[in-house]
């Protein structure tokens, strides 16, 4: 009997493959078998899903809301939950009601990479939470030139439009590089105050290239879950990057130690070091999940 697989429960199946690669490459390499399965990919994996968690001698690992609430409707079975964050559900009072309950019959570990709603649970839910600082960043090579870059989704771009036009009220006649949305995308939302904010759309890009087209990152308001991705691979790639005060707090950058240096209208800059950047790394995130899992393999059997 192998107690070494590792489940991974999203939301997809594409999910695990395109956010949790650097992960599932580490578990691979430290002797972990993965199946991945998208609880919401269709019958079928539905149906996996519900087998592997009735199947002791598989760790289960999930992440992304919905698939995390779908695992904790098994309070009795032991299991890893990244938990992203609260994101737009945080101001849902009964929501939030809701899982706090959820998390408090559960044998489950929590990692909560959102460091406001990590304190938030830790204090109102018994439940064994840990905070991990995001995904784990990974260094990329970043634009020679001194573009401001935005990294979203087309999907995702009207959430996060009134915080980067915010931002460019105080950075005019500099071009604003819109990486995962394209030209048209952009004057479909924004319309003509696209061209004259020189909002330009960079299409989809490959994650290496993710940064190439300038060297200064924004991070906009708007919806997300926990510490988002890019940032900290923006961060990790030692990118000057700009975020409001209360995100700053709220991802925990502080804490961290990062600093942050203001300019206006609660806009500023974070101050980078190499011990943040390390707390923040794919080695020092990966570690950590390896570190839960083995408990929580001892735990289970």
């Amino acid at each position: 009997m192998n107690y070494k697989t590792v489940v991974l429960i999203n939301d997809k199946a594409i999910y695990n493959t395109r956010y949790r690669s650097v992960l599932i490459q580490y578990l691979l390499e430290s002797g972990y078998i993965i199946d991945n399965i998208g609880v919401f990919d269709g019958p079928k994996s539905l149906y996996l899903a519900l087998v592997s968690l009735l199947k002791k001698e598989k760790l289960i690992l999930s992440s992304n809301l919905r698939a995390n609430l779908f695992v904790l409707m098994f309070p009795w079975r032991r299991a890893l939950i990244i938990l992203n964050g609260l994101g737009r559900w945080r101001k849902y009072k009964v929501f939030r009601i809701f899982l706090l309950s959820l998390l408090s019959v559960n044998r489950k570990t929590i990692l909560v990479q959102n460091f406001a709603d990590y304190r938030y649970i830790r204090l109102y839910a018994k439940v064994n939470c840990a905070w991990m600082p995001g995904s784990g960043g990974s260094k990329r090579e970043i634009g020679t030139t001194n573009e401001f870059l935005v990294v979203t989704r087309f999907d995702k771009f009207p959430d996060v439009i009134d915080s980067v036009l915010d931002f460019c009220v105080y950075n005019p006649n500099k071009n604003v590089y819109i990486v995962g949305c394209s030209d048209s995308e952009i004057k479909e939302i924004c319309g003509l105050r696209s061209g004259a904010l020189k909002l330009k759309g960079c299409g989809y890009v490959k994650q290496k290239n993710l940064f190439k087209a300038g060297n200064k990152f924004i991070q906009p308001d708007g919806y997300g879950e926990g510490i988002p991705h890019s940032l900290v691979d923006a961060l990790s790639s030692e990118m000057t990057c700009y975020i409001r005060r209360h995100a700053y707090v709220r991802f925990g950058l502080g804490v961290l130690g990062f600093r942050w240096s203001p300019f206006g209208n609660g806009w500023g800059e974070v101050i980078n070091s190499l011990e943040a950047r390390t707390k923040i790394s794919s080695s020092s995130v990966n570690r950590q999940v390896v570190r839960y899992l083995e408990l929580l393999e001892v735990d289970s059997f």
